[in-house]
């Protein structure tokens, strides 16, 4: 569209302050912008003759220029036309004022979608993450959420020697450092976008780590042409401590609290160490349904409740204690030889010996099987043990019996 051009010359009141312009000169462009004609236009007064009820707002800049000269950009709507306009003003002689106005109309809405379009960024930023990071991955360095609302008010602008940094900080916990480091050697190797869970304190309050998901991802800048790397967090504290309850619920038995069989079968595939002598036990409560008979269920459980006890008291936190149902029980470890069988057998009998928490005697026979070679399956850990068991309750209550794998020859003591 051509440019509109228009020369007004300011009328003012006794006062000298200006009330109206008349238009000098204007051209086509100016006609088609107003919506009037030349004719009309041209030597009319701009609120008298074209529009009464216009805004004023135009006069005291207009007269800014037209008596001192002020060159100036004006940008304001015009309710008289209804369209943006930009109003750049020159002073061609005294009292007049020359305007060349362009119809900004459709820059605005532009500018104020893509406001709106920040605007909701913002928003759903703010509503779903934590923070925004910025990695240099030539240098090594994190600016911590430039240009965002989304920074870490309570940590510096800028991380040097990440990921080591965030340990250095009290961000992360020293034990997480592989992890974090094993991240960035991903960027570094082309990983476009990597991500992984991490215990982090983001709030700067004392040990207050909680769970958030942290998300690299890698862009090219424009600006320098070079990749740059995006970082966000999200809080996903209570979704990790959620889906740790329900993972728990699925491995527990709910009674103990102990692993359950399932549970307890895969752990033991995964920890077993083949240098190791490999120790199944397998306990059974002498008497127990004498003990529901005589004094209820809810006694009957708390009995199975304290025994569980004792056994997690008597194994090690590594080792591998669970229920297998009713009052079966098991247990898994690992050690030199085959002596350590026996003082834990001698442990879990004082410890029932000693017992002060029910109105009669509880005892268990306890069968252990033996295993040094790799390889061996749960199956036959536990076939061993329950053999062992068969004979430990044949001989006698409150007995501990004891056999190796049937292809293996381990001493017992």
């Amino acid at each position: 569209m051509p440019m509109a051009i228009a020369v007004i010359q300011l009328e003012l009141d006794e006062t000298n302050t200006p009330v109206d312009f008349l238009f000098v000169y204007g051209n086509a462009a100016l006609s088609e912008l107003e919506k009037v004609s030349l004719d009309r236009l041209i030597g009319s007064f701009f609120y008298r003759d074209i529009f009464p009820d216009g805004d004023r707002k135009w006069l005291i800049p207009y007269w800014e220029t037209a008596s001192q000269g002020t060159v100036q950009t004006l940008n304001d709507f015009s309710p008289e036309i209804g369209r943006f306009l930009e109003i750049k003003c020159y002073q061609p002689s005294y009292g007049f004022c020359t305007c060349i106005l362009t119809d900004v109309s459709e820059k605005v809405r532009l500018e104020r979608e893509l406001e709106d379009a920040r605007r909701c960024i913002d928003i759903a930023l703010r509503n779903t993450l934590d923070g925004i990071f910025f990695y240099d991955m030539e240098k090594r360095f994190i600016v911590n959420g430039k240009n965002t609302g989304l920074r870490l008010k309570n940590l510096p602008m800028r991380f040097d020697n990440v990921p080591q940094s965030f340990v250095d900080y009290g961000i992360m916990r020293p034990e997480s450092l592989p992890l974090a480091e094993e991240l960035f050697r991903r960027l570094d190797e082309g990983a476009e976008e990597v991500s992984e869970e991490f215990e982090l304190n983001l709030t700067g309050k004392e040990n207050d780590f909680q769970w958030y998901k942290v998300t690299y991802i890698v862009y090219k800048s424009p600006s320098c042409d070079k990749k740059r790397v995006l970082a966000m967090t999200r809080n996903i504290n209570e979704e990790v401590l959620y889906r740790r309850h329900l993972e728990q619920e699925a491995s527990t038995d709910p009674l103990t609290r102990l692993f359950n069989r399932k549970t307890a079968q895969k752990r033991i595939g995964d920890v077993a160490d083949t240098s190791l002598t490999k120790a199944f036990f397998l306990f059974d409560l002498d008497d127990f349904k004498g003990i529901n008979d005589t004094y209820g269920h809810q006694l009957g459980d708390a009995t199975l409740c304290f025994f569980a006890k004792v056994l997690k008291d008597v194994f090690a936190e590594e080792d591998i204690v669970f229920r297998l149902g009713g009052d079966e029980f098991a247990a898994f470890t690992q050690g030199s030889g085959a002596a350590f069988v026996e003082d834990i057998c001698e442990r879990i009998f004082a410890a029932l010996e000693t017992q002060a928490e029910f109105p009669f005697p509880l005892h268990t026979c306890i069968g252990i099987g033996l295993g040094t070679v790799s390889g061996h399956a749960y199956a036959e850990l536990y076939h061993t043990a329950d053999k062992a068991l068969y004979w430990a309750k044949k001989t006698g209550k409150n007995k501990w019996h004891m056999e190796a794998l049937p292809t293996e020859k381990v001493r017992i003591p």
